[in-house]
């Protein structure tokens, strides 16, 4: 998909002159989200019903420990403490984590919290409300071929935020909450749709910077 850079800023220029874009952002600071110095963060949990299988199944391996120590298991063998304890933290990385979005740029953390990967506003590429199979087809998943045949969960809608640095990525998918708001939030804070990826650096060449 591409667009018509020219014709835009001739459209643009009839109206009014280019006006340097203010998206009231401070510099981006990589590294764990601050909320407390950052009022206008934004989060977008993920949605009851996943928390709660997440829990039953961690609630669920707990109680098989305990049941094992209750009726003397544990005192001939310990492969249920290594087994649920394994099925526990299987769980707890497997969790998706929440997202959010402040003036540094876009965040999601993982095992709770331990480990946050940020992708500033400022390396934003773009992004884009697609599915899981446009995604991979593209060749932007890692661990996917795009091509692989159809897999089973390709009709899920994400929304793909990338790096213009690396190949890293953050996906707001089915799990999480508000994707409409998730989007509109993306937008207030000058992140462009896939196909505007030269925006930026076409503006930049005419003397109106957009970040």
């Amino acid at each position: 998909m591409s667009f018509d850079f020219e014709k835009q800023i001739r459209e643009m220029q009839k109206a009014s002159s280019p006006v340097a874009r203010d998206t009231g952002q401070l510099p981006p600071t990589p590294g764990a989200v601050e909320e407390s110095s950052d009022p206008t963060a934004v989060h977008f949990p993920l949605q009851l019903w996943v928390l709660a299988i997440h829990i039953l199944g961690v609630l669920g391996f707990g109680g098989w420990i305990l049941y094992a120590a209750y009726i003397g298991t544990l005192d001939q063998s310990l492969s249920p403490v290594f087994m649920g304890g394994a099925g526990m933290l299987f769980l707890l990385g497997l969790l998706p984590s929440s997202l959010t979005v402040d003036r540094a740029g876009v965040h999601q953390s993982h095992f709770l919290g331990l480990w946050i990967r940020t992708i500033p506003f400022s390396d934003v590429s773009f992004y884009w409300r697609t599915t899981r199979g446009e995604l991979r087809k593209a060749g932007l998943l890692r661990f996917q071929s795009k091509r692989a045949g159809r897999q089973k969960n390709d009709h899920e809608e994400v929304v793909y935020v990338g790096s213009k640095s690396s190949r890293m990525y953050l996906l707001h998918s089915p799990v999480h909450s508000r994707r409409e708001s998730f989007i509109a939030e993306l937008e207030k804070r000058g992140a462009h749709p896939k196909g505007y990826e030269g925006w930026e650096a076409f503006m930049a060449a005419r003397g109106v910077p957009v970040r």
